[in-house]
């Protein structure tokens, strides 16, 4: 038992340290070196027997960069792929503010694909969890009012 455990723990450390490389990948905008960290991550994840809360938070956070690498490279078929999959991890996770930020992205994607009226929408709904969810003064409710506006900008 103490065995396994230890096993656990060293391929946990092993997915951190994947995730890490992918982050900094991401950031300095190398996105097939961060997705491929992020694949070798998932596939760690995969093997492991018991998944615990934190191992699915991780997934959630790299398919959310996986999405943002999608949206831009304007691969729109693979980044709806990982909405779906980024939704379905929030809703598992019962995190409100997580499937706000879902919506977030869901309505990226949207606005790529020329339909504001569903991103406008996507940007609403996120607005009113976070707003439910978070002090009215938060940074992400201010990136939701920016979406919100950007929408209403752009249709002139």
């Amino acid at each position: 038992m103490a065995n396994l455990l230890s096993v656990n723990q060293a391929i946990t450390q092993q997915i951190q340290s994947l995730y890490k490389l992918g982050q900094q990948c991401y950031k300095d905008y190398h996105h097939q070196q961060a997705l491929s960290h992020y694949t070798q991550a998932l596939n760690q994840i995969n093997v492991v027997p018991s998944k615990t809360t934190a191992l699915t938070r991780l997934k959630y956070h790299i398919f959310i960069d996986a999405a943002n690498i999608c949206l831009r490279q304007y691969d729109l078929t693979k980044a709806s792929g990982y909405v779906d999959k980024i939704q379905g991890l929030a809703l598992k996770l019962q995190d409100q503010l997580k499937l706000a930020q879902s919506l977030d992205i869901q309505g990226d994607l949207k606005q790529l694909q020329r339909h504001e009226s569903q991103a406008l929408s996507d940007y609403i709904n996120s607005l009113e969890i976070k707003l439910h969810v978070i002090n009215e003064e938060n940074l992400q409710v201010a990136n939701s009012y920016q979406r919100i506006g950007d929408i209403y900008m752009n249709q002139g």
